[in-house]
């Protein structure tokens, strides 16, 4: 390190400390969010999953019209799995 660089350090160590917090909160934040997507996805995927077995046991094809019964449980079970989403991801 050159004596010129060392007197900018020096003269403006916290502001680059401000600097550098800030960037780590950015990429704290856009980590969190992507972590959010991600979990979202996979209770949209298990949705699914969870929906097309209840019509395979029933023998019928995917997406099939379930009983209300069954569609409540697996609706429930998906907004479960999003609240704990939410819970776990969010900065609300």
């Amino acid at each position: 390190m050159g004596e010129s660089s060392k007197g900018f350090i020096a003269t403006n160590w916290f502001k680059l400390c401000i600097v550098g917090f800030g960037v780590a909160l950015i990429m704290i934040y856009f980590s969190r969010q992507s972590s959010l997507d991600n979990c979202l996805e996979n209770v949209s995927l298990n949705y699914d999953r969870d929906w097309n077995m209840q019509c395979k046991a029933k023998k019928l094809e995917n997406n099939c019209e379930l009983p209300r019964f069954l569609a409540e449980a697996i609706e429930k079970d998906r907004a479960n799995r999003s609240d704990t989403c939410f819970k776990r991801y969010s900065f609300k």
